[in-house]
């Protein structure tokens, strides 16, 4: 989480530029500790998160289809729609 602040520093300037934007990040499920978990909960710049899994290069196309999967779900959420 020692890019945290950077990450919400992004956030901020995309959001400033789209207020209606819906911001999504991706934590390794290592790095999300409890800390982590509270800082997310306490941001007001990040909407959403999608914990993964270590990787290894093998598995990228698997994994970025996956992510590409959830994002998808989540965004149809956010935005009202079913599956």
């Amino acid at each position: 989480m020692e890019r945290f602040g950077a990450i919400l520093k992004s956030f901020q300037n995309e959001l400033a530029k789209n207020p209606n934007l819906i911001t999504l990040l991706t934590i390794q499920r290592s790095a999300y500790t409890k800390e982590a978990k509270r800082r997310i909960e306490l941001s007001k710049e990040i909407h959403k998160e999608i914990l993964i899994n270590g990787l290894e290069e093998k598995d990228y196309q698997k994994a970025a289809k996956k992510l590409v999967d959830n994002f998808e779900k989540k965004l149809s959420l956010s935005l009202g729609k079913k599956n």
